[in-house]
């Protein structure tokens, strides 16, 4: 059920068409593709921003929309993707840059083509991501630990579940997540057949 207009009917929404064309940076990489590319580095194993889960691109009820928001058990870990040293500069101006813990990510990284951000001019523990038009990542500045914006981050990862569940049969999700939350009893079973 949607909102209801004058009479009653459901409203369409009409999306808003970004009317700019995606940048492309010197090298040939697009916002996209340093999105695309950059993603791995969150899949890294033995790394403490190690996530389990990212989404790209997702818009929510947050004012914080990132391009790579990621999950591991104690929390999350942000990429922003620079294809151009104008977004970059444009990207200090929001408010969640300014005050940096109203943002999403306990670890948080630029992901951009080598040379646009310097390590100078990096806020205060990001990491620094060199992409290049290879798609290899070399990490460059590596992140520390900061505070994040926790409400942020569970509203984000509510809307992930919320859209899960809206867009499956929500039973089969509950049967699913109930066949596989008993680890413990089942990795049990296992010793004993061991023996």
């Amino acid at each position: 059920m949607g909102v209801k207009g004058r009479r009653g009917k459901p409203r369409k929404r009409k999306r808003k068409q970004k009317g700019r064309k995606e940048h492309v940076a010197e090298n040939g990489l697009t916002h996209s593709k340093i999105i695309e590319y950059s993603r791995k580095v969150l899949k890294r194993a033995g790394m403490r921003w190690k996530c389990g889960i990212t989404v790209s691109e997702l818009s929510t009820i947050n004012s914080e929309t990132p391009d790579i928001l990621g999950f591991y058990s104690g929390g999350a870990s942000l990429i922003e993707a620079k294809a151009s040293r104008s977004d970059f500069l444009s990207d200090k101006k929001k408010p969640f840059r300014k005050s940096p813990e109203t943002g999403m990510g306990n670890y948080r990284f630029y992901a951009c083509p080598s040379g646009i951000i310097k390590e100078n001019e990096l806020p205060e523990n990001w990491g620094l991501i060199y992409v290049s038009a290879k798609g290899r990542c070399t990490l460059k500045v590596k992140p520390k630990w900061q505070r994040s914006n926790t409400k942020a981050e569970h509203m984000f990862m509510y809307s992930i579940i919320r859209r899960i569940v809206l867009y499956h049969n929500s039973k089969e999700i509950e049967e699913f997540i109930k066949k596989h939350s008993d680890y413990a009893e089942r990795k049990a079973n296992v010793q004993t057949f061991l023996g």
